[in-house]
């Protein structure tokens, strides 16, 4: 097993400590709240189920995101400021292991929130029998957008030396992409409008703003009807892609990173 891994298990899943406990309860507590919000709106409507599984998914889908940005842009970046990084990085254990640990300790730790919020998806399908295919396609875009968050996360904590500022450039980099860029496309889509050239997005914009926003694909996975034609696989296999490059090159940027720093010192 991975010794860094082990160690960051071992900081972050603090099973004997009030603060993470807390931190779970509270977590568990803002699910609760808008799930019986929504559950005593809906009452025993045939939208009910409906209503609170997209409540329910984006609801984790943005708390997620925001843990595990938070979570990795710290991973680094406060062994800097504590002085321990240089002991990690004096040992046999190559560098891109290092990261691994910690990318795979963030990791866990939005599992562990993950696991946390299943009983609420349990429950709705139980309810309704027919939400359980799309809680088995909702569950995964989650926990795949907030991997890509953590790693994006473990990026900036490695170029950055202060974790408040990788916290900041996490932030920023979330706030471009999920908003900014829907921002810019809706822009395009009234510029197409107003030209009378034609009234949805070109598939190239489409791509550009909108395909690889998690809340997006969540939406595309929530309104999966049979009825309807369902979107096509070559746009989850972009979406895929995507979100594999951009985790890939925050953990080459982490690696550089280091290694950068590595030598500056020697």
């Amino acid at each position: 097993m991975n010794p860094t891994l082990w160690l960051e298990l071992r900081l972050l899943l603090r099973f004997r400590s009030r603060k993470f406990w807390i931190v779970s309860a509270l977590f568990v507590l803002v699910l609760f709240v808008f799930s019986f919000a929504v559950n005593a709106m809906a009452g025993h409507s045939g939208d009910a189920s409906n209503a609170l599984l997209g409540v329910d998914s984006f609801l984790l889908l943005a708390l997620l995101l925001l843990i595990a940005g938070v979570t990795g842009a710290g991973r680094i970046s406060q062994e800097r400021e504590q002085r321990t990084l240089a002991g990690h990085l004096n040992t046999p254990i190559p560098i891109a292991s290092i990261i691994r640990g910690k990318l795979f300790g963030t990791w866990a730790y939005c599992g562990w929130f993950l696991l946390l919020a299943l009983p609420f998806f349990l429950w709705i399908g139980l309810k309704d029998g027919a939400a359980w295919g799309k809680i088995a396609s909702l569950l995964p875009v989650i926990a795949l957008s907030s991997m890509t968050v953590g790693a994006l996360g473990i990026g900036f904590s490695g170029i950055f030396r202060r974790s408040l500022v990788s916290s900041l450039a996490t932030g920023l980099f979330l706030l471009l992409w999920i908003a900014a860029l829907p921002l810019l496309g809706f822009v395009h889509q009234i510029h197409l409008i107003l030209d009378g050239s034609m009234p949805s997005p070109t598939p190239l914009a489409n791509a550009l703003f909108f395909a690889h926003n998690p809340f997006r694909v969540l939406m595309l996975v929530s309104h999966i009807d049979p009825s309807a034609s369902p979107s096509p696989l070559w746009l989850y296999a972009y979406v895929l892609g995507v979100w594999a490059t951009l985790s890939l090159l925050a953990f080459y940027a982490a690696v550089r990173s280091l290694r950068t720093g590595l030598f500056d010192r020697n």
